[in-house]
């Protein structure tokens, strides 16, 4: 079924034409001698591949995990940021061996019994392994409440918002609240990346935590959590789920006309 999807997202011209944009999006400034096509062309073979992890999550999780003593800097409380990179719906359960007790930050709207099934399937996924769901959009405080008893909350930064974020050699705009409720709060934030190993494995590497006594305010602290991030990201652009999705582009940017969607998202 996965190889069907992917020869039929391959074959409809909005979907390569979207690969396109999203790989150009993320390359065209910051690796300028990546082949844009190559990419776009990895980018629908992930895709193609994608559902087919959802719907077997045992399998999204079968990822090795690097270097986890760095969790021990939020043990006592802090916040887990993570891209939408990677098989990352399926980090939560990789991670289940450490005894987190993670709390993820998650879209309401998707866990309703009126989503769509794949949706549904998706926070599914996602749920394997962790502690709670915080719908982000009924109950934001318990955000806080989690962190002040001492536990990890998980939070994505490449999320719509309207915090400047310079990434990918764009100046664009993002969410920052994944790093503006840790900062204010004295609490560190331990990135998490996805990277692959000799063979194509996927793997989850657990970065030193960035800490808010090292970062006079939220903004300088968020510049140094896209970094981490990206430096992922560009390692492994195919894997990127949606990029035109997870960052906004200023209305008086040039950008903004040049990656303007012409069609609902197909990838």
């Amino acid at each position: 079924m996965a190889i069907r999807r992917t020869s039929a997202l391959k074959s409809n011209p909005t979907a390569v034409e979207q690969a396109r944009l999203h790989m150009r999006f993320v390359l065209e400034h910051a690796r300028p001698e990546a082949d844009i096509d190559a990419a776009a062309d990895r980018y629908l073979d992930v895709a193609g591949m994608r559902p087919y992890y959802r719907w077997n999550p045992k399998l999204a999780a079968r990822q090795a995990v690097l270097d986890g003593e760095n969790f021990d800097a939020i043990r006592e409380g802090g916040v887990m940021a993570f891209a939408h990179h990677g098989r990352y719906e399926g980090i939560a359960e990789a991670l289940t061996d450490l005894d987190l007790g993670l709390n993820v930050a998650a879209d309401g709207l998707g866990m309703t019994e009126n989503a769509a099934p794949h949706h549904r399937q998706h926070y599914r996924c996602v749920a394997r392994g962790v502690a709670s769901l915080i719908d982000v959009d009924t109950e934001p405080q318990r955000l806080g409440e989690t962190l002040a008893k001492g536990d990890i909350v998980v939070l994505a930064p490449d999320i719509p918002g309207r915090t400047p974020a310079h990434i990918f050699g764009r100046d664009l705009v993002g969410s920052f609240g994944s790093v503006l409720l840790p900062h204010r709060a004295g609490f560190p934030i331990v990135p998490i990346t996805t990277e692959a190993d000799g063979d194509g494995h996927l793997r989850i590497r657990v970065m030193p935590a960035l800490r808010p006594e090292d970062h006079p305010d939220p903004i300088t602290m968020h510049r140094a959590l896209l970094a981490v991030l990206e430096q992922s990201i560009l390692d492994l652009p195919e894997y990127y789920e949606r990029p035109l999705k997870r960052f906004g582009i200023p209305a008086d940017s040039p950008d903004a006309a040049t990656f303007e969607l012409r069609a609902p998202l197909v990838v």
